[in-house]
């Protein structure tokens, strides 16, 4: 397990130089979870057993933040036996804040910056595996923002954009920060309220009816109406959560009738 040689290149990706570096032990710039991967692979490998060559582990810099690692080991034998590793080492940083922006990125809706219907997919399933653990159920909301076309026939598409955000803010308002809001459609939006349960609907609904109520009572921008359908996800029944979305979707869509046949 010990260190007998490195490179300079190596004591600056962890922001010492080459003295510095030279006195620390390995648990000082190596995240104790990582120490564990890298140590089990070593003694596995003595054991003959065949290893990761490529993989990533953490490290710690000078200044107390992670470095994210790319280790390419490749062994070194003497007599037959393994006498040890040759660590090729690569700060892959930048790499990780670029794949983790893109994945964010193909999981939210430019415009309103929720959740897309890819995010809320991959969010809802995982609830559902948690209220299928703790026995609490939650809310499915499916809201439809009205006259849509309306809108952007008559005060054009850049005014449909500001109105569809102004219904994700509606939403961020009217829910908690731990719910899941998506917009998973032109003018459709879809809400989970984790945990929320059936004797809390009517407190729900309210808020957020008047929530839209206090917006165009501003008179900023056109009103703002939608259309809500609501159902409730028991983790004790066999519903799946398409299941219980399709309930909201058509309870939404019966609103939305009789909407249009009022106006």
């Amino acid at each position: 397990g010990n260190v007998v040689y490195f490179n300079d290149k190596l004591a600056h990706i962890f922001g010492y130089t080459a003295e510095e570096f030279r006195k620390l032990k390995i648990e000082d710039y190596i995240h104790s979870e990582s120490l564990k991967i890298i140590r089990t692979y070593h003694q596995q490998r003595i054991k003959g057993e065949e290893m990761p060559k490529l993989y990533e582990i953490k490290g710690i810099h000078k200044q107390g933040y992670i470095v994210n690692l790319e280790v390419n080991t490749l062994v070194i034998k003497k007599d037959g036996r393994i006498a040890g590793t040759r660590n090729y080492i690569i700060d892959i940083t930048e790499r990780k804040k670029i794949e983790e922006k893109l994945s964010i990125e193909s999981m939210t809706d430019e415009l309103t910056g929720l959740f897309n219907r890819r995010g809320f997919h991959s969010l809802a399933t995982h609830q559902v595996n948690l209220s299928k653990k703790t026995g609490k159920g939650f809310y499915i909301f499916y809201c439809d923002l009205n006259n849509m076309k309306q809108l952007n026939d008559r005060f054009g598409h850049n005014t449909g954009d500001i109105m569809l955000k102004q219904v994700a803010n509606l939403l961020k308002n009217s829910f908690r920060k731990s719910d899941i809001i998506s917009r998973v459609g032109g003018d459709e939006f879809v809400v989970l309220a984790s945990e929320a349960q059936p004797e809390s609907i009517d407190v729900m609904l309210n808020r957020l009816r008047t929530n839209i109520e206090k917006f165009n009572e501003t008179k900023q921008y056109p009103h703002i109406s939608l259309s809500i359908g609501y159902a409730y996800f028991n983790p004790n029944d066999s519903k799946t959560l398409d299941d219980i979305i399709n309930i909201a979707d058509k309870m939404m869509y019966e609103e939305k009738l009789k909407f249009k046949q009022k106006n």
